[in-house]
């Protein structure tokens, strides 16, 4: 951009990367969240023929994540093309009309979007269910993950809604890292959906120093409705996400009736069951008549 360019979007990218208060703080001081926030906003300004865009939806907020997908999404409506690279098929989904899906540097797929999503998650599902524990990524070991039934210990597939289970969890931490937690992640999985998720973080474990730790987690399935799902591990620092394993541990939620329910939950539809009671009121319509 030119300098009279500069001048006139400098106070619209400020005002949408949020670093207002860290103007006068050199950019080396950042953090990855910031960093990625500030070169999203200045590429979306400088309204490029092509944009390309690397998993910025792993950092910033609930919100900044809204605001990326929307200006790609006008961006693409412009006319103008965005490659948006993700593992996040939800986004991938919403946003993309063409996908290209790479396995090992090589190109698996190039079509539709709906087909590339199905194809993305059977090469995870095919990894996750080739992958023998011990997994090593750099810095971390995952020794064990293991959905088990709470009543007598063992590995489940399938669950029933309602039925409790417990969420085993094994891992080595290599190397020190800063204010190290562990994000793991409910994902339906045909579209890779976030259902829901846990944090050591919001449990009163702290953060994860050098060593062997065990997390053992109590899961209840109420109103998580009939589908296949599956996990996916993320090891989280003050710099950002440092490694990610996906497909973990599926299972299924069967479809159960309720007592007094008319009809099976495999009706229902989304992810999670909402218990309402609805009532109804009737009148007849009055019609008006009015003079010509």
């Amino acid at each position: 951009m030119r300098r009279r360019e500069i001048e006139k979007k400098f106070d619209a990218i400020v005002d949408y990367s949020g670093v207002e208060k860290f103007l006068d703080t050199p950019v080396k001081r950042y953090s990855s969240g910031m960093r990625v926030r500030l070169a999203f906003a200045v590429a979306a300004f400088l309204e490029p023929e092509i944009l390309i865009v690397d998993e910025v939806l792993a950092v910033g907020d609930v919100e900044f994540q809204k605001k990326c997908l929307g200006t790609m999404s006008n961006v693409a409506a412009s006319g103008r093309t965005v490659l948006f690279v993700s593992h996040n098929m939800a986004a991938v989904s919403a946003l993309c009309s063409r996908a290209i899906v790479l396995s090992d540097g090589q190109v698996t797929f190039d079509g539709d979007t709906a087909s590339g999503v199905s194809h993305y998650n059977s090469l995870a599902d095919d990894d996750s269910e080739g992958t023998d524990l011990p997994l090593k990524i750099p810095g971390y070991t995952l020794r064990e993950f293991a959905l088990t039934s709470e009543k007598h210990g063992n590995t489940v597939r399938r669950l029933n809604m309602g039925q409790n289970s417990r969420l085993k969890v094994a891992v080595d931490v290599l190397k020190q890292s800063r204010d190290l937690h562990l994000l793991i992640m409910l994902t339906r999985k045909s579209d890779r959906l976030r259902v829901s998720s846990i944090t050591t973080r919001e449990i009163p474990c702290g953060a994860l120093s050098d060593g062997h730790h065990k997390l053992d987690c109590a899961i209840n399935s109420e109103c998580l409705l009939p589908g296949d799902y599956n996990w996916t591990l993320q090891f989280v620092d003050a710099s950002g996400i440092r490694g990610e394993i996906n497909g973990l541990s599926p299972f299924s939620v069967e479809e159960r009736i309720l007592t007094g329910a008319s009809h099976p939950f495999k009706q229902a539809h989304g992810v999670c069951l909402v218990c309402a009671s609805l009532e109804k009121q009737s009148e007849p319509l009055t019609h008006e008549r009015s003079a010509a």
